[in-house]
């Protein structure tokens, strides 16, 4: 992007890009803390960007510089939740826990005779991918792909992060091994376009440049 009309959307701060989805990204006026941002982003569009797919993330580094760092509306909550890798909504009842699993122990799910189970998401598995990001992973369609005694990857994880507009999309987009390795102490989340727009945390208190959205 030319350095001149970014640097025109970013001074402007209600300069508006419409992406294809249902959302309007504005750039902040200045660099804030995580919260100041929050606040800003409430008190003059809807909330801090939230990001729900690849295509957001595309879209929104298209109109930044190629090193560049911007508060995005993720942050650590004391809870973990489940969902899905690709971003659908988070499930609200797992009815498909093998023997008693709780899905409480580990961040990681895979499929076992059918069923879904926690692990740890460093243990080497074999896993099934999709390509139709419309629905969650069917179930039964997919049990007919595998060796039902073989544990499988698929695309359930739990983390401890949400979206500030309290969105339930659980797509995510951390650098490469982050998922595992993710400071305690920095709870709010940045997107760097220097790694293709992947996020990492950093501490809310750092005053960094961000990004609020608005409904279409």
């Amino acid at each position: 992007m030319n350095k001149n009309m970014f640097a025109f959307l970013l001074l402007s701060g209600f300069s508006v890009i419409s992406s294809l989805t249902t959302r309007d990204f504005t750039f902040g006026p200045t660099s804030m803390s995580w919260l100041n941002a929050q606040n800003y982003c409430r008190s003059n569009l809807l909330d801090l960007a939230t990001l729900d797919s690849i295509e957001d993330v595309t879209f929104l580094t298209a109109f930044l510089p190629s090193s560049y760092r911007l508060w995005i509306g993720l942050k650590r909550v004391p809870q973990l939740s489940w969902g899905w890798s690709a971003g659908q909504n988070t499930l609200p009842v797992y009815s498909m826990l093998h023997g008693n699993d709780t899905l409480q122990n580990n961040l990681c799910g895979a499929m076992y005779y059918g069923y879904w189970e926690s692990l740890s998401c460093s243990t080497p598995l074999n896993f099934v991918c999709q390509n139709d990001y419309s629905s969650s992973l069917q179930q039964d369609y997919v049990s007919t792909l595998i060796d039902n005694t073989q544990r499988v990857w698929v695309g359930l994880f739990a983390d401890s992060w949400a979206w500030s507009d309290q969105g339930t999309s659980s797509f995510r987009y951390w650098m490469s091994g982050e998922m595992q390795s993710l400071s305690e102490t920095s709870d709010c989340a940045v997107m760097d376009t220097s790694m293709g727009g992947r996020w990492t945390n950093q501490s809310c208190d750092t005053v960094l440049p961000f990004s609020c959205y608005q409904l279409t």
